[in-house]
């Protein structure tokens, strides 16, 4: 069971405050925050920029649309600043850019060679 924190603890111990501040614990919920900051953004765009709306703009289907989507996915700082027209404009001038360059699948990462492991 953790012990309730509070201003005494800091005020009676200020190495237990530091350690709040800059330990493990501390360090591991700002990656945390951080990475729900991200997900949280990956969604936003998700609810916006999705299939049904590229589909509806583009025609595209099935491998093409998920090429498309994945070269062409806005941030969420752009997302979020946009209203309905704006979404349709970014998906048609992306669109026509996509088929102007012979409609390119995204680049793959290699497949790594693991060499087997000897314990």
């Amino acid at each position: 069971m953790e012990a309730k924190i509070t201003l005494g603890t800091y005020l009676n111990s200020p190495a237990t405050a530091l350690y709040n501040l800059f330990g493990k614990d501390a360090k591991n919920m700002k990656r945390f925050e951080k990475f729900m900051s991200r997900e949280l953004d990956a969604m936003a765009v998700d609810r916006i920029f999705n299939k049904e709306a590229v589909t509806k703009v583009t025609g595209l289907q099935g491998e093409e649309l998920e090429h498309f989507m994945e070269l062409y996915r806005p941030t969420y700082d752009q997302v979020s600043k946009w209203g309905q027209y704006d979404l349709l404009e970014y998906i048609n001038k992306s669109f026509k850019a996509w088929d102007a360059n012979g409609r390119p699948a995204p680049e793959k990462l290699p497949k790594l060679e693991i060499p087997p492991q000897n314990n």
